[in-house]
């Protein structure tokens, strides 16, 4: 299939998917029954029409990614994130839709930040984008607390961009609770190399030799799960 094509079909997907969103929230405000005895049947109603909204809005949102992801592996690989602003309003709407949707926030903020840093961006424009790149980055950790993709993306940039290394520590150790969810091993991997990173700039020089024996550890494992290749 060529490329308008898919981009024609994804578009009317999503555009089908937020219909159905609106429609059944609009159905099960008609359908809450108003008599006081009813009220029991409305929480349960009003529990079952969450859900069921929820895994569209969930629908929707992933439909919108899949149409963005191929466009910036395909097209826009060798370009830099920084001129892939035509991205935002579409991980604007994903986010919206799933506020669980990792992969929206951690590639977000740093098309943000480094749209700043194009030509003919004024010094105060580049410090406003790094302020909105930052909230957005703190947006997803507050919504996504046990992402450890998130917590050691958002470490990394208060360490690179906003030289915060004791909020970067901060972050950093929250990522290594036992109740930390990870995508792959190498996603853990990549994470934990930042926070070894922040760890010795922090001056903990045991936390950072504990972190590389597990990384250590992850390298000399034969089952380690890896990441799916990329698309282009």
């Amino acid at each position: 299939m060529s490329r308008g094509p898919r981009i024609v079909t994804a578009t009317l997907a999503v555009v089908l998917a937020l219909t159905l969103v609106l429609a059944g929230q609009a159905l099960a405000d008609t359908a809450a029954p108003e008599v006081p005895n009813g009220a029991l049947t409305g929480q349960a109603m009003g529990r079952a029409g969450f859900a069921y909204l929820t895994g569209l809005r969930q629908f929707a949102a992933a439909l919108l990614w899949n149409r963005l992801e191929p466009q910036m592996h395909e097209y826009y690989g060798g370009v830099g994130l920084g001129k892939m602003g035509f991205m935002l309003p579409s991980i604007k709407a994903i986010v919206t839709l799933d506020p669980q949707f990792v992969e929206g926030y951690f590639v977000a903020p740093v098309i943000i930040i480094e749209s700043g840093r194009q030509p003919g961006v004024s010094p105060e424009e580049a410090a406003a984008r790094l302020k909105s790149g930052m909230d957005l980055a703190k947006e997803g950790v507050d919504n996504n607390p046990k992402s450890g993709t998130l917590l050691a993306s958002y470490a990394q940039l208060l360490y690179t961009e906003v030289k915060d290394v004791p909020a970067a520590a901060i972050y950093s150790r929250a990522a290594l609770a036992a109740d930390i969810v990870w995508r792959t091993d190498e996603d853990r991997w990549n994470a934990y190399a930042i926070i070894r990173d922040v760890l010795r700039k922090s001056g903990d020089a045991v936390g950072a030799a504990r972190i590389q024996a597990v990384m250590d550890a992850i390298s000399a494992d034969p089952n380690a799960t890896r990441n799916a290749p990329d698309g282009d």
